[in-house]
C-alpha cells in the first residue's frame, strides 16, 4: 500500500536504516541489560521483604537516586513495551525503587501471587540466596491482617 506523499515525507526520517539499527541496538541492549538487572535485584531483596516491616529511610541523596533510577526504569519498561525486552517486569521494579504512598502494600499483594512468588524464589534458590518469606518468622508477633495478601 503506498502511502501519501504529505505522510512519506513526515516518516522519512523515522523510515531510514541508520534509524532502524539504532532501535534495534538499544531493543537488544535493553533485553540484555534487563535479563541481568532484573535477577539481581530480585535477589537483593531481604528474605523477610514481605512480612518484616521496612527498615530505617535513606538520605536524601540515596532516595533522589533511587526515584531516578526507579523512574529511568519505568520509562524502559514502558519502551518495551514495544521493543524487545521485559516491559512488564522492567515497570514493576521501576516502580518498586520509586516512593508512593501505600508501595509496600501493592509490592505485597502482586509479589505474594503463588505464581509469581514461586518463580522469583525459584530463581532466587538457583542464584544461592535463601526463598522470600510469605509468612512473618516465630519471633514476630505481627496481626493476620499484617500478613501478605494473596
Amino acid at each position: 500500500m503506498a502511502l501519501p506523499s504529505g505522510l512519506r515525507t513526515a516518516l522519512d526520517p523515522f523510515l531510514s536504516p541508520e534509524l532502524a539499527a539504532i532501535i534495534g541496538g538499544t531493543s537488544l541492549a535493553l533485553l540484555l541489560v534487563s535479563l541481568v538487572a532484573i535477577p539481581w535485584l530480585l535477589c537483593r531483596l531481604p528474605e523477610g521483604y514481605l512480612v518484616d516491616e521496612p527498615a530505617e529511610r535513606h538520605g536524601l541523596a540515596k532516595r533522589v537516586f533511587r526515584n531516578t533510577l526507579g523512574g529511568v526504569l519505568v520509562l524502559l519498561g514502558v519502551l518495551m513495551l514495544v521493543l524487545p525486552g521485559q516491559g512488564l517486569l522492567t515497570i514493576f521494579v521501576g516502580l518498586t525503587l520509586l516512593d508512593f504512598p501505600k508501595k509496600r502494600e501493592w509490592i505485597k499483594r502482586v509479589l505474594s501471587r503463588p505464581s509469581l512468588f514461586k518463580v522469583i524464589n525459584s530463581m532466587r534458590e538457583r542464584l544461592g540466596h535463601p526463598p522470600l518469606r510469605a509468612e512473618p518468622s516465630p519471633d514476630h508477633d505481627e496481626p493476620a491482617s499484617r500478613l501478605p495478601l494473596q
